[in-house]
């Protein structure tokens, strides 16, 4: 009940605010407050020895989670990366390579059944075959993407596995879109779709191995010395319910195996904003995605354009004149 525009005197990092210029309702609030407790409980657990029977679990350099050692057989509690003030974040998967689509918006998508799956096997910034995804699912596009990046945001000061609470005005808000009839309808559409996509990634690259390892320690791929590849499945959203006004979102646990250094890009919300005020189109969308997951300026053919887009495009000058 601080006056507007202040906020609870809280010291430390762990409830840090994220902007003064943040809109928090009275139900995040308390959802960070209560996550932040939690992994105070969780921290102090995890500083005491562990017995001589058990082993402790670690968590990568990249997260903040503490780990209960006390209680070896319950799974780690894993958390996104955490984000820094005005920024979201979205996996390599999605922004380098064709797993998200584009192309006329008019046109039917594609379904991908076990009989005919979507196979991507080149990403931008790795090795082509060090990672192929096979995914099963409605096509997706652009603003599938920026509606699966939305709720992990919300997310992310969560434990994953939990379920994401946001009404669909704020969702739609937060997107840059209406609030009129179709906005929600296709919100509804694309959460749906987030729902059925199903991802199998099969990866040597070593990030994605050591990310592996850490979430998975007991599998036998993990205490091999083979330098093999890993392969992990999961959908990329949970069930959900809604009452038309408030969703309930689950988050699963195994997409964290797809964030970390090297395997995830943050990018700035204003200057996506400014694209989506400007009504750009998704190719303009997904070059600044692509190009933003590059430390550096870095030079494409317009034949790796079209296979790191995802282009569904017929010919080279439609792409370019996109």
């Amino acid at each position: 009940d601080a006056p507007a525009g202040e906020r609870p005197p809280l010291d430390g990092t762990l409830l840090e605010w994220t902007g003064i210029s943040e809109r928090l309702t009275r139900r995040a609030w308390l959802t960070r407050m209560l996550t932040g407790i939690e992994r105070c409980a969780s921290a102090s657990v995890a500083t005491q020895p562990a017995p001589a029977s058990g082993r402790a679990a670690t968590a990568p350099a990249a997260t903040t989670n503490a780990v209960d050692v006390s209680s070896p057989s319950e799974p780690t509690t894993w958390y996104l990366p955490e984000l820094r003030p005005g920024q979201f974040q979205l996996p390599h998967l999605m922004t380098c390579g064709s797993l998200v689509q584009i192309g006329v918006r008019n046109n039917a998508r594609r379904q991908f059944g076990p009989d005919s799956p979507l196979h991507v096997a080149a990403f931008s910034g790795q090795t082509y075959g060090d990672t192929a995804v096979t995914y099963l699912g409605e096509e997706l596009r652009t603003g599938d993407m920026e509606v699966w990046g939305q709720l992990l945001k919300l997310a992310t000061p969560i434990p994953l596995g939990g379920r994401v609470i946001v009404s669909a005005k704020e969702l739609l808000t937060a997107l840059g879109r209406g609030t009129g009839g179709p906005a929600y309808k296709a919100v509804r559409g694309e959460i749906a779709r987030l729902q059925g996509a199903r991802l199998t990634v099969r990866s040597s690259h070593e990030p994605m191995r050591a990310q592996f390892r850490s979430m998975f320690p007991d599998d036998p791929l993990s205490r091999s010395s083979s330098r093999g590849p890993v392969e992990v499945s999961f959908q990329l959203l949970g069930p959900s319910s809604t009452d038309g006004r408030v969703w309930s979102v689950a988050v699963p646990r195994e997409v964290r195996v797809a964030f970390g250094p090297r395997l995830s890009s943050w990018f700035s919300e204003r200057e996506y904003g400014v694209l989506t005020r400007r009504r750009e189109g998704d190719t303009v969308k997904r070059l600044y995605l692509l190009y933003r997951s590059h430390v550096r300026p870095w030079p494409f053919t317009v034949q790796e354009l079209r296979s790191y887009l995802g282009s569904t495009m017929g010919r080279d000058s439609d792409l370019k004149a996109s």
